[in-house]
């Protein structure tokens, strides 16, 4: 019964080390493509530097935040969980994008449709990268 044990333990040891590794992968990739695209985004909108520092801290902060619920979102409930968190994250990307056409004098509907697309997009690019690293990993 203990070799039995200790093989399990082992075993799920390295199953949620290649599950922290993949979604370091996924969350780096995440929050990096995102900021660069929101930054870009900014900087051709306006010349301001202000702007953009503040913009970037802003980004870094409610990214990592944003990250971490939805983490711990969609680990209890699997589905609804994970549901749950992108219908968050779509509201709060589309208000974010509306509140810089307000700072750009851009149409509102415009910019906020333009500002979740885009980050939806990289969005979807990490899951699949994390899909694909999950695949290799666990597989």
């Amino acid at each position: 019964m203990a070799a039995g044990a200790t093989v399990l333990g082992d075993k799920k040891r390295e199953l949620e080390r290649k599950i922290r590794a993949r979604e370091l992968v996924f969350g780096i990739q995440d929050g990096l493509l995102s900021t660069v695209g929101l930054l870009s985004g900014v900087s051709a909108a306006t010349q301001s530097r202000a702007i953009v520092i503040v913009t970037g801290v802003a980004a870094g902060v409610t990214g990592g935040v944003s990250m971490a619920a939805g983490s711990y979102l969609a680990a209890p409930l699997g589905h609804l969980s994970l549901l749950l968190s992108w219908a968050a994250s779509i509201a709060t990307l589309l208000a974010v994008g509306v509140w810089k056409g307000v700072l750009t004098r851009r149409p509102l509907v415009r910019s906020g449709l333009e500002f979740a697309g885009v980050a939806l997009g990289a969005a979807v690019v990490g899951w699949i990268v994390g899909r694909l690293f999950g695949v290799d990993l666990v597989g």
